[in-house]
């Protein structure tokens, strides 16, 4: 939890007296404990415990047995459960791995080793599409990369570092994008909500790299050539660069220089920016090149920036998820816009190219 689900403002760290490091919310000057949800994943062995189970699951493969723990069970019932109705397997022995707390999910996911009784499989049906022994050299190529399971996996069959392991992963599966249009308060309200995005952040990108940390003020003389602007953080596995590319389309003007809206000045031009996302940068451009057709076919002008990111600064915390903590706030994106398109996906071959 990094923000306070009150006010939304950015929590920080502080030493209770008590419970040791906490998050406080200086706005409600008041502490905020997390609350998550529980669950456990397994490493499933044969009885001779030299192969692994994994199962393919709701378009996944490769992954671990697991599940939530329900009210009033231990975690050694919830490891049996889940193992017994994924699988059709009992277990007999059971011993802890490792835990960690996933944020996507908003869990804290408690690993276990557990010996199987018998090696007769039976995929739970609609649940698991398929449940497979695997060698244990199998296993690590099969896992699915990048994931929990795989970190898990790898720990509990190599002793591999999981801080590290899930460090690679989390960088490898997250993406980010900088996208200015107009005045960032709206901006970040709206991709905050988009299904997808794990992060937002708004600051102030691509201006005078000798002006280092500028203030709102500073920028908004107009002589920085920063742009408000809102990083945007999200999960290639839920939503793609040309979704969210889509819904800042919808609500930019690609046609005005250094206005958006009601917004006037050199801090409001649009412009999409890339870090060093290989895949982020090429979908990029080729959305923004169909952008740009389709503005000329119509005899207009297209004055979106396109290009690698350059400088990012963030802005004061005040700006920082603006709209929660102010929700009468200015927004030049209309709160009607922003349901349609949190609710509505990108039509499907919208940008396909003709």
């Amino acid at each position: 939890m990094k923000y306070c689900p009150e006010c939304g403002t950015k929590l920080v760290i502080r030493e209770h007296p008590e419970d040791g490091p906490v998050a406080w919310c200086p706005t409600c000057q008041d502490w905020r404990y997390p609350g998550f949800n529980v669950a456990v994943s397994m490493e499933v062995l044969s009885p001779d415990r030299q192969r692994v189970v994994l199962i393919d699951q709701y378009g996944k493969h490769g992954i671990l047995v697991a599940g939530y723990v329900a009210r009033g069970e231990s975690l050694d019932q919830t490891v049996r459960r889940e193992v017994r109705e994924e699988t059709g397997l009992e277990v007999g022995d059971i011993a802890f791995n490792a835990s960690r707390f996933f944020e996507p999910s908003n869990t804290l996911m408690v690993n276990f080793s557990c010996v199987a009784e018998s090696e007769e499989l039976h995929a739970r049906p609609g649940e698991v599409n398929r449940a497979a022994w695997y060698s244990f050299d199998d296993a690590r190529a099969y896992a699915r990369p990048n994931s929990l399971a795989k970190a898990f996996l790898l720990h509990y069959l190599d002793g591999t570092d999981l801080d590290e392991s899930l460090r690679a992963s989390e960088a490898r599966r997250n993406r980010t994008i900088y996208l200015a249009g107009g005045c960032f308060w709206g901006v970040e309200e709206l991709f905050r909500q988009m299904p997808g995005v794990m992060a937002t952040e708004v600051g102030y990108a691509n201006g005078d790299p000798a002006i280092e940390s500028p203030s709102y003020e500073r920028v908004c003389q107009g002589d920085t050539g920063y742009k408000e602007c809102v990083k945007v953080t999200f999960d290639p596995a839920k939503t793609t660069t040309e979704a969210l590319l889509y819904a800042y389309f919808r609500i930019i003007d690609p046609t005005l220089v250094n206005r958006q809206g009601a917004d006037r000045g050199t801090q409001y031009q649009a412009g999409v920016f890339w870090g060093d996302d290989v895949d982020v940068k090429l979908a990029v451009e080729r959305v923004a090149a169909i952008e740009r057709t389709r503005c000329e076919t119509a005899g207009k002008p297209f004055h979106v920036l396109v290009e690698p990111l350059k400088t990012f600064w963030d802005a004061e915390e005040y700006h920082q998820r603006y709209l929660v903590k102010n929700p009468g706030g200015y927004c030049h994106v209309s709160p009607t816009e922003m349901r349609e398109l949190v609710a509505s996906p990108m039509p499907e071959g919208y940008y396909d190219e003709a």
